[in-house]
Protein backbone atom coordinates (compact mmCIF):
# COMPACT_ATOMS: atom_id res chain seq x y z
CA UNK A 1 0.00 0.00 0.00
CA UNK A 2 2.67 2.49 -1.04
CA UNK A 3 -0.03 5.05 -1.82
CA UNK A 4 -0.87 5.42 1.91
CA UNK A 5 0.99 8.25 3.63
CA UNK A 6 0.89 8.54 7.41
CA UNK A 7 2.23 11.32 9.63
CA UNK A 8 3.05 10.23 13.18
CA UNK A 9 3.71 12.96 15.74
CA UNK A 10 5.79 11.79 18.72
CA UNK A 11 4.31 13.77 21.60
CA UNK A 12 6.50 11.99 24.16
CA UNK A 13 9.65 13.80 22.97
CA UNK A 14 12.07 12.05 25.32
CA UNK A 15 15.46 13.60 26.01
CA UNK A 16 17.69 10.53 26.03
CA UNK A 17 16.35 7.90 23.61
CA UNK A 18 13.59 7.25 21.02
CA UNK A 19 10.04 6.36 22.04
CA UNK A 20 9.85 2.57 21.97
CA UNK A 21 6.10 2.37 21.24
CA UNK A 22 6.46 4.70 18.26
CA UNK A 23 9.30 2.54 16.93
CA UNK A 24 7.06 -0.53 17.00
CA UNK A 25 4.21 1.25 15.20
CA UNK A 26 6.50 2.65 12.51
CA UNK A 27 7.97 -0.80 11.91
CA UNK A 28 4.48 -2.32 11.58
CA UNK A 29 3.29 0.33 9.14
CA UNK A 30 6.39 0.10 6.96
CA UNK A 31 6.20 -3.68 6.98
CA UNK A 32 2.70 -3.20 5.50
CA UNK A 33 4.32 -1.07 2.78
CA UNK A 34 2.86 2.22 4.05
CA UNK A 35 4.86 5.44 3.87
CA UNK A 36 5.42 6.91 7.33
CA UNK A 37 6.94 10.20 8.41
CA UNK A 38 7.74 10.68 12.10
CA UNK A 39 7.66 14.22 13.39
CA UNK A 40 10.09 14.39 16.30
CA UNK A 41 9.70 17.70 18.18
CA UNK A 42 13.27 17.33 19.51
CA UNK A 43 14.57 17.70 15.95
CA UNK A 44 12.84 21.08 15.72
CA UNK A 45 14.20 22.54 18.95
CA UNK A 46 11.30 21.70 21.25
CA UNK A 47 12.60 21.17 24.83
CA UNK A 48 12.40 17.45 25.59
CA UNK A 49 10.94 15.67 28.59
CA UNK A 50 13.67 14.99 31.15
CA UNK A 51 13.00 12.00 33.41
CA UNK A 52 15.06 13.09 36.41
CA UNK A 53 16.27 16.65 36.68
CA UNK A 54 19.41 17.53 38.65
CA UNK A 55 18.72 18.13 42.34
CA UNK A 56 19.46 21.51 43.87
CA UNK A 57 18.00 23.79 46.52
CA UNK A 58 15.30 25.00 44.12
CA UNK A 59 14.08 21.49 43.33
CA UNK A 60 14.09 20.69 47.05
CA UNK A 61 11.86 23.69 47.78
CA UNK A 62 9.47 22.61 45.00
CA UNK A 63 9.35 19.09 46.38
CA UNK A 64 8.61 20.31 49.90
CA UNK A 65 5.79 22.43 48.47
CA UNK A 66 4.45 19.44 46.52
CA UNK A 67 4.15 17.45 49.76
CA UNK A 68 2.75 20.32 51.83
CA UNK A 69 -0.20 19.33 54.03
CA UNK A 70 -0.71 22.31 56.31
CA UNK A 71 -4.26 23.67 55.85
CA UNK A 72 -2.94 27.21 55.43
CA UNK A 73 -0.47 26.20 52.74
CA UNK A 74 -2.26 23.63 50.57
CA UNK A 75 -4.80 25.97 48.90
CA UNK A 76 -2.05 28.24 47.63
CA UNK A 77 0.08 25.23 46.66
CA UNK A 78 -2.76 23.68 44.68
CA UNK A 79 -3.47 26.93 42.87
CA UNK A 80 0.16 27.45 41.90
CA UNK A 81 0.55 23.82 40.88
CA UNK A 82 -2.56 24.07 38.71
CA UNK A 83 -1.12 27.07 36.91
CA UNK A 84 2.25 25.35 36.48
CA UNK A 85 0.71 22.19 35.03
CA UNK A 86 -1.54 24.16 32.70
CA UNK A 87 1.48 26.03 31.39
CA UNK A 88 3.63 22.91 31.05
CA UNK A 89 0.93 20.98 29.20
CA UNK A 90 0.15 23.69 26.65
CA UNK A 91 0.54 22.67 23.03
CA UNK A 92 3.96 23.70 21.77
CA UNK A 93 3.65 26.25 18.93
CA UNK A 94 6.61 24.73 17.10
CA UNK A 95 4.96 21.29 17.04
CA UNK A 96 1.82 22.84 15.56
CA UNK A 97 3.85 24.82 13.04
CA UNK A 98 5.83 21.79 11.87
CA UNK A 99 2.69 19.63 11.69
CA UNK A 100 0.94 22.27 9.60
CA UNK A 101 3.97 22.44 7.30
CA UNK A 102 3.93 18.64 6.95
CA UNK A 103 0.23 18.76 6.03
CA UNK A 104 0.93 21.33 3.32
CA UNK A 105 4.04 19.66 1.94
CA UNK A 106 3.40 15.91 2.37
CA UNK A 107 -0.42 15.88 2.28
CA UNK A 108 -0.67 12.78 4.54
CA UNK A 109 -3.73 10.56 4.42
CA UNK A 110 -3.87 10.14 8.19
CA UNK A 111 -2.43 11.72 11.33
CA UNK A 112 -1.38 9.26 14.06
CA UNK A 113 -0.96 10.43 17.65
CA UNK A 114 0.41 8.35 20.51
CA UNK A 115 -0.30 10.23 23.72
CA UNK A 116 -0.24 10.14 27.47
CA UNK A 117 -3.10 11.86 29.26
CA UNK A 118 -1.19 15.05 30.04
CA UNK A 119 -0.86 15.58 26.27
CA UNK A 120 -4.53 16.48 25.90
CA UNK A 121 -4.00 20.18 25.00
CA UNK A 122 -1.61 19.10 22.25
CA UNK A 123 -4.08 16.50 20.98
CA UNK A 124 -6.88 19.08 20.92
CA UNK A 125 -4.75 21.56 18.96
CA UNK A 126 -3.46 18.93 16.52
CA UNK A 127 -6.97 17.58 15.88
CA UNK A 128 -8.17 21.11 15.12
CA UNK A 129 -5.27 21.54 12.70
CA UNK A 130 -5.99 18.18 11.07
CA UNK A 131 -9.70 18.95 10.80
CA UNK A 132 -8.96 22.16 8.93
CA UNK A 133 -6.71 20.22 6.55
CA UNK A 134 -9.23 17.40 6.09
CA UNK A 135 -6.90 14.79 7.61
CA UNK A 136 -8.44 12.05 9.80
CA UNK A 137 -6.83 11.45 13.20
CA UNK A 138 -6.26 8.16 15.03
CA UNK A 139 -5.25 8.50 18.67
CA UNK A 140 -3.73 5.79 20.83
CA UNK A 141 -1.83 5.35 24.05
CA UNK A 142 -1.49 3.07 27.06
CA UNK A 143 -4.39 4.56 29.06
CA UNK A 144 -7.06 4.36 26.35
CA UNK A 145 -7.76 0.71 27.01
CA UNK A 146 -10.06 2.01 29.78
CA UNK A 147 -13.43 2.85 28.15
CA UNK A 148 -14.10 5.59 30.74
CA UNK A 149 -10.91 7.36 29.67
CA UNK A 150 -11.60 7.02 25.95
CA UNK A 151 -15.18 8.28 26.32
CA UNK A 152 -13.87 11.46 27.93
CA UNK A 153 -11.50 12.06 25.02
CA UNK A 154 -13.93 11.29 22.19
CA UNK A 155 -15.45 14.76 22.54
CA UNK A 156 -12.34 16.30 20.96
CA UNK A 157 -13.32 17.84 17.64
CA UNK A 158 -11.51 16.42 14.62
CA UNK A 159 -10.74 13.11 16.33
CA UNK A 160 -11.68 10.18 14.09
CA UNK A 161 -11.00 7.19 16.33
CA UNK A 162 -9.23 6.09 19.50
CA UNK A 163 -7.37 2.79 19.66
CA UNK A 164 -7.16 1.37 23.17
CA UNK A 165 -5.13 -1.72 22.36
CA UNK A 166 -1.64 -3.00 21.66
CA UNK A 167 -1.77 -2.04 17.99
CA UNK A 168 1.63 -3.42 16.99
CA UNK A 169 -0.03 -5.76 14.46
CA UNK A 170 -3.48 -4.23 13.94
CA UNK A 171 -2.66 -0.58 13.19
CA UNK A 172 -1.95 -1.07 9.44
CA UNK A 173 -5.35 -2.75 8.98
CA UNK A 174 -7.09 -0.04 11.01
CA UNK A 175 -5.51 2.66 8.84
CA UNK A 176 -6.40 0.79 5.64
CA UNK A 177 -10.03 0.31 6.71
CA UNK A 178 -10.31 3.96 7.77
CA UNK A 179 -9.14 5.18 4.38
CA UNK A 180 -11.37 2.68 2.57
CA UNK A 181 -14.43 3.80 4.55
CA UNK A 182 -14.87 0.42 6.20
CA UNK A 183 -16.36 -0.23 9.62
CA UNK A 184 -13.63 0.21 12.25
CA UNK A 185 -15.58 -1.48 15.02
CA UNK A 186 -14.48 -4.87 13.77
CA UNK A 187 -11.08 -4.07 15.29
CA UNK A 188 -10.39 -4.76 18.96
CA UNK A 189 -10.11 -1.73 21.21
CA UNK A 190 -11.44 0.87 18.74
CA UNK A 191 -13.68 3.67 20.10
CA UNK A 192 -15.59 6.04 17.79
CA UNK A 193 -17.08 9.49 18.51
CA UNK A 194 -20.61 8.28 17.66
CA UNK A 195 -20.50 5.89 20.63
CA UNK A 196 -19.77 2.70 18.70
CA UNK A 197 -16.81 0.59 19.70
CA UNK A 198 -15.05 -2.61 18.78
CA UNK A 199 -14.65 -5.67 21.01
CA UNK A 200 -12.47 -5.23 24.11
CA UNK A 201 -8.84 -5.74 23.23
CA UNK A 202 -7.18 -8.80 24.75
CA UNK A 203 -3.49 -8.64 25.68
CA UNK A 204 -1.17 -9.30 22.76
CA UNK A 205 0.11 -12.85 23.04
CA UNK A 206 2.42 -13.50 20.09
CA UNK A 207 5.35 -11.34 21.22
CA UNK A 208 7.71 -13.59 19.25
CA UNK A 209 6.31 -12.05 16.05
CA UNK A 210 7.06 -8.46 17.05
CA UNK A 211 9.18 -6.59 14.52
CA UNK A 212 12.40 -4.83 15.44
CA UNK A 213 11.35 -1.26 16.32
CA UNK A 214 12.18 1.30 13.62
CA UNK A 215 14.02 4.28 15.16
CA UNK A 216 15.56 5.60 11.94
CA UNK A 217 13.49 8.83 11.99
CA UNK A 218 14.66 9.93 15.42
CA UNK A 219 17.39 12.61 15.86
CA UNK A 220 20.13 10.39 17.27
CA UNK A 221 22.69 13.17 16.93
CA UNK A 222 20.79 15.23 19.52
CA UNK A 223 20.87 12.62 22.28
CA UNK A 224 23.69 13.06 24.80
CA UNK A 225 24.70 9.45 24.21
CA UNK A 226 23.15 6.83 21.97
CA UNK A 227 20.88 4.71 24.21
CA UNK A 228 18.75 1.96 22.68
CA UNK A 229 15.44 1.24 24.47
CA UNK A 230 14.39 -2.43 24.66
CA UNK A 231 11.60 -4.41 26.30
CA UNK A 232 12.02 -8.13 26.89
CA UNK A 233 8.32 -8.61 27.61
CA UNK A 234 5.16 -6.84 28.70
CA UNK A 235 3.32 -6.61 31.98
CA UNK A 236 4.58 -7.61 35.42
CA UNK A 237 4.87 -11.14 36.76
CA UNK A 238 3.81 -9.87 40.21
CA UNK A 239 1.04 -7.55 38.99
CA UNK A 240 -0.76 -7.10 42.33
CA UNK A 241 0.34 -3.73 43.76
CA UNK A 242 -2.84 -1.85 44.63
CA UNK A 243 -1.52 1.56 43.56
CA UNK A 244 0.03 0.53 40.22
CA UNK A 245 -1.58 1.81 37.02
CA UNK A 246 1.10 0.34 34.73
CA UNK A 247 -0.36 -3.15 35.12
CA UNK A 248 -3.78 -1.86 34.04
CA UNK A 249 -2.71 -0.22 30.78
CA UNK A 250 -3.16 -1.65 27.29
CA UNK A 251 0.32 -3.20 27.25
CA UNK A 252 0.69 -3.85 30.98
CA UNK A 253 -2.13 -6.36 31.51
CA UNK A 254 -0.80 -9.84 32.23
CA UNK A 255 2.84 -10.87 32.02
CA UNK A 256 4.23 -12.06 28.70
CA UNK A 257 7.87 -12.65 27.80
CA UNK A 258 9.60 -12.62 24.45
CA UNK A 259 12.04 -15.33 23.30
CA UNK A 260 15.53 -14.63 24.62
CA UNK A 261 17.08 -15.12 21.19
CA UNK A 262 14.79 -12.48 19.65
CA UNK A 263 15.75 -9.97 22.35
CA UNK A 264 19.48 -10.62 21.93
CA UNK A 265 19.24 -10.34 18.14
CA UNK A 266 17.36 -7.05 18.47
CA UNK A 267 19.98 -5.65 20.84
CA UNK A 268 22.79 -6.58 18.46
CA UNK A 269 20.97 -5.15 15.42
CA UNK A 270 19.87 -1.88 17.04
CA UNK A 271 23.19 -1.07 18.71
CA UNK A 272 25.02 -1.74 15.45
CA UNK A 273 22.54 0.26 13.38
CA UNK A 274 22.69 3.30 15.65
CA UNK A 275 26.31 2.98 16.77
CA UNK A 276 25.25 2.65 20.40
CA UNK A 277 26.94 1.07 23.39
CA UNK A 278 24.18 1.69 25.95
CA UNK A 279 20.88 -0.18 26.35
CA UNK A 280 17.97 0.75 28.62
CA UNK A 281 15.59 -2.10 29.41
CA UNK A 282 12.16 -0.54 29.97
CA UNK A 283 10.41 -3.60 31.44
CA UNK A 284 8.26 -3.05 34.52
CA UNK A 285 10.07 -6.04 36.03
CA UNK A 286 13.11 -7.29 34.17
CA UNK A 287 13.52 -10.32 36.45
CA UNK A 288 9.97 -11.54 35.85
CA UNK A 289 11.36 -14.26 33.59
CA UNK A 290 14.51 -15.62 35.26
CA UNK A 291 15.74 -17.27 32.06
CA UNK A 292 15.54 -13.88 30.35
CA UNK A 293 17.20 -12.02 33.25
CA UNK A 294 20.08 -14.47 33.46
CA UNK A 295 20.25 -14.87 29.69
CA UNK A 296 20.87 -11.14 29.28
CA UNK A 297 23.64 -11.28 31.87
CA UNK A 298 25.25 -14.25 30.13
CA UNK A 299 25.01 -12.92 26.56
CA UNK A 300 24.97 -9.10 26.61
CA UNK A 301 28.67 -8.66 25.97
CA UNK A 302 28.56 -10.97 22.97
CA UNK A 303 25.86 -8.68 21.51
CA UNK A 304 27.45 -5.36 22.49
CA UNK A 305 31.15 -5.77 23.27
CA UNK A 306 32.09 -3.14 25.84
CA UNK A 307 28.44 -2.10 26.19
CA UNK A 308 26.52 -1.19 29.34
CA UNK A 309 22.89 -1.48 30.38
CA UNK A 310 20.30 -0.58 33.02
CA UNK A 311 17.01 -2.13 34.13
CA UNK A 312 14.28 -2.26 36.76
CA UNK A 313 13.61 -5.26 38.99
CA UNK A 314 11.11 -6.33 41.64
CA UNK A 315 12.57 -7.67 44.89
CA UNK A 316 9.81 -10.23 45.24
CA UNK A 317 9.88 -12.10 48.55
CA UNK A 318 8.17 -15.27 47.33
CA UNK A 319 10.22 -17.87 45.52
CA UNK A 320 13.48 -17.25 43.69
CA UNK A 321 13.78 -13.68 42.39
CA UNK A 322 17.19 -13.91 40.71
CA UNK A 323 18.61 -11.07 42.80
CA UNK A 324 21.07 -12.90 45.02
CA UNK A 325 24.66 -11.68 45.33
CA UNK A 326 25.91 -14.05 42.62
CA UNK A 327 23.23 -12.96 40.14
CA UNK A 328 23.92 -9.30 40.79
CA UNK A 329 27.66 -9.84 40.31
CA UNK A 330 26.88 -11.67 37.09
CA UNK A 331 24.77 -8.72 35.89
CA UNK A 332 27.48 -6.19 36.77
CA UNK A 333 30.17 -8.24 35.03
CA UNK A 334 27.98 -8.29 31.90
CA UNK A 335 27.80 -4.46 31.79
CA UNK A 336 24.85 -3.59 34.03
CA UNK A 337 25.62 -0.27 35.69
CA UNK A 338 22.36 0.86 37.32
CA UNK A 339 19.59 -1.19 38.87
CA UNK A 340 16.21 0.29 39.85
CA UNK A 341 13.51 -1.07 42.11
CA UNK A 342 10.31 0.10 43.76
CA UNK A 343 10.96 0.44 47.48
CA UNK A 344 7.87 2.65 48.04
CA UNK A 345 8.14 2.60 51.87
CA UNK A 346 10.40 1.55 54.72
CA UNK A 347 7.41 0.28 56.72
CA UNK A 348 6.54 -3.39 56.33
CA UNK A 349 2.99 -2.65 57.50
CA UNK A 350 2.42 -0.14 54.71
CA UNK A 351 4.25 -2.40 52.28
CA UNK A 352 1.72 -5.14 53.05
CA UNK A 353 -1.22 -2.71 52.71
CA UNK A 354 0.04 -1.91 49.21
CA UNK A 355 0.25 -5.63 48.34
CA UNK A 356 3.79 -4.85 47.23
CA UNK A 357 4.94 -8.44 47.58
CA UNK A 358 8.33 -7.53 49.05
CA UNK A 359 9.96 -7.88 52.43
CA UNK A 360 11.81 -4.88 53.86
CA UNK A 361 14.65 -6.96 55.30
CA UNK A 362 15.10 -8.78 51.99
CA UNK A 363 15.11 -5.46 50.14
CA UNK A 364 17.81 -4.27 52.53
CA UNK A 365 19.96 -7.26 51.62
CA UNK A 366 19.35 -6.62 47.92
CA UNK A 367 20.45 -2.97 48.22
CA UNK A 368 23.58 -3.91 50.15
CA UNK A 369 24.53 -6.62 47.68
CA UNK A 370 23.82 -4.49 44.62
CA UNK A 371 25.94 -1.66 45.99
CA UNK A 372 28.73 -4.04 47.00
CA UNK A 373 29.10 -5.51 43.50
CA UNK A 374 29.35 -1.99 42.02
CA UNK A 375 25.82 -1.24 40.81
CA UNK A 376 24.30 2.20 41.14
CA UNK A 377 21.01 1.72 43.00
CA UNK A 378 17.93 3.81 42.17
CA UNK A 379 14.53 3.41 43.78
CA UNK A 380 11.03 4.86 43.66
CA UNK A 381 9.13 5.74 46.83
CA UNK A 382 5.90 7.42 47.88
CA UNK A 383 4.55 9.22 50.91
CA UNK A 384 0.92 9.47 51.90
CA UNK A 385 -0.31 5.98 51.10
CA UNK A 386 -3.71 5.50 52.80
CA UNK A 387 -3.24 4.22 56.34
CA UNK A 388 0.34 5.49 56.64
CA UNK A 389 1.08 7.01 60.07
CA UNK A 390 3.90 9.11 61.47
CA UNK A 391 5.39 5.89 62.90
CA UNK A 392 5.46 4.38 59.40
CA UNK A 393 7.18 7.47 57.99
CA UNK A 394 9.71 7.30 60.83
CA UNK A 395 10.47 3.72 59.77
CA UNK A 396 11.01 4.94 56.23
CA UNK A 397 13.45 7.53 57.52
CA UNK A 398 15.37 4.91 59.47
CA UNK A 399 15.54 2.60 56.46
CA UNK A 400 16.86 5.37 54.20
CA UNK A 401 19.29 6.53 56.84
CA UNK A 402 20.68 3.00 57.23
CA UNK A 403 21.17 2.71 53.45
CA UNK A 404 21.98 6.33 52.62
CA UNK A 405 25.47 5.70 51.21
CA UNK A 406 24.18 2.76 49.12
CA UNK A 407 21.40 4.65 47.32
CA UNK A 408 22.28 6.93 44.40
CA UNK A 409 18.86 8.24 43.49
CA UNK A 410 15.37 8.21 45.02
CA UNK A 411 12.34 9.26 43.00
CA UNK A 412 9.88 10.35 45.69
CA UNK A 413 6.26 11.16 44.90
CA UNK A 414 3.04 11.65 46.82
CA UNK A 415 0.47 8.86 46.64
CA UNK A 416 -1.76 9.19 43.59
CA UNK A 417 -5.23 7.66 43.45
CA UNK A 418 -5.65 6.45 39.86
CA UNK A 419 -8.89 5.15 38.31
CA UNK A 420 -8.77 1.54 37.17
CA UNK A 421 -6.23 0.39 39.75
CA UNK A 422 -6.94 -2.25 42.36
CA UNK A 423 -6.89 0.54 44.95
CA UNK A 424 -9.62 2.39 43.06
CA UNK A 425 -11.80 -0.70 42.95
CA UNK A 426 -11.36 -1.26 46.69
CA UNK A 427 -12.12 2.36 47.49
CA UNK A 428 -15.24 2.31 45.32
CA UNK A 429 -16.50 -0.86 46.97
CA UNK A 430 -15.87 0.37 50.52
CA UNK A 431 -14.53 3.92 51.11
CA UNK A 432 -14.54 3.34 54.89
CA UNK A 433 -11.40 1.25 54.44
CA UNK A 434 -9.52 4.50 53.88
CA UNK A 435 -10.66 6.96 56.56
CA UNK A 436 -7.66 9.29 56.05
CA UNK A 437 -8.77 10.10 52.48
CA UNK A 438 -11.55 12.68 52.40
CA UNK A 439 -13.58 14.16 49.55
CA UNK A 440 -12.08 11.86 46.91
CA UNK A 441 -13.29 12.74 43.39
CA UNK A 442 -12.30 10.73 40.33
CA UNK A 443 -11.31 12.35 37.03
CA UNK A 444 -11.50 9.68 34.34
CA UNK A 445 -10.31 11.94 31.54
CA UNK A 446 -7.00 12.54 33.29
CA UNK A 447 -6.93 9.17 35.10
CA UNK A 448 -6.40 10.81 38.45
CA UNK A 449 -8.27 11.94 41.54
CA UNK A 450 -8.37 14.81 43.99
CA UNK A 451 -8.67 14.20 47.71
CA UNK A 452 -7.74 15.50 51.13
CA UNK A 453 -5.18 13.44 53.02
CA UNK A 454 -5.79 13.63 56.77
CA UNK A 455 -3.48 11.22 58.60
CA UNK A 456 -3.78 10.71 62.35
CA UNK A 457 -1.49 12.94 64.44
CA UNK A 458 -0.91 15.34 61.51
CA UNK A 459 1.80 17.40 63.22
CA UNK A 460 3.92 14.36 63.98
CA UNK A 461 3.27 13.09 60.47
CA UNK A 462 4.42 16.37 58.89
CA UNK A 463 7.52 16.40 61.08
CA UNK A 464 8.57 12.88 60.08
CA UNK A 465 7.80 13.52 56.45
CA UNK A 466 10.03 16.63 56.46
CA UNK A 467 12.91 14.51 57.81
CA UNK A 468 12.44 12.01 54.98
CA UNK A 469 12.33 14.70 52.30
CA UNK A 470 15.48 16.37 53.63
CA UNK A 471 17.30 13.03 53.60
CA UNK A 472 16.10 12.25 50.07
CA UNK A 473 17.36 15.64 48.91
CA UNK A 474 20.76 14.94 50.47
CA UNK A 475 20.98 11.59 48.65
CA UNK A 476 19.83 13.00 45.32
CA UNK A 477 22.28 15.90 45.52
CA UNK A 478 25.30 13.61 45.45
CA UNK A 479 27.14 12.76 42.28
CA UNK A 480 26.30 9.41 40.72
CA UNK A 481 28.80 6.62 40.64
CA UNK A 482 31.02 7.28 37.63
CA UNK A 483 29.91 4.20 35.74
CA UNK A 484 26.24 5.28 35.99
CA UNK A 485 26.74 8.83 34.75
CA UNK A 486 26.08 7.85 31.13
CA UNK A 487 22.55 6.83 32.17
CA UNK A 488 21.71 9.96 34.16
CA UNK A 489 18.22 11.05 33.15
CA UNK A 490 17.41 7.71 31.49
Amino acid sequence: MTDVKALLVDLNNLSRYPTLGVGYLVAALRRADMAVEVLSPLLHGVPPYVRERPQNFGTHVKQRALFAMHPFVTPMRDQLRGRYLAQRRKANPRVLQETGAAFAKRRPDVLLLSAYLDHRPSVVALCELAGAAGVPVILGGPAFHDPSVSREWLSIRGLTAIVGAEADFSLPDIVADLLAGNDLTKHHGVFLPDGRQGPPAPPLTDLAALPVPDFTDFPWHLYRTAVVPVMTGRGCSWGRCLFCSDIETANGRTFRSRPLRAVLDEIAEQTDRHQAKQVAFLDIKLNGDLDMWRGIADNFQSCVPGGTWVGTVHVQSRGVNGLGRDDLQRAYDSGMRRISCGLETGSQRVNDRMAKGTDISQTSTFIRDAHAVGLSVRTTMMLGYPGETSHDVAQTYRFLSDHEHMLDRISMSPFKAIPGTRFARRHTSDPTRFPDLRDLKWDSGQATATFQHEPPAPRAYRRERARVLNLVHRINSRDLRNQALEFDGV
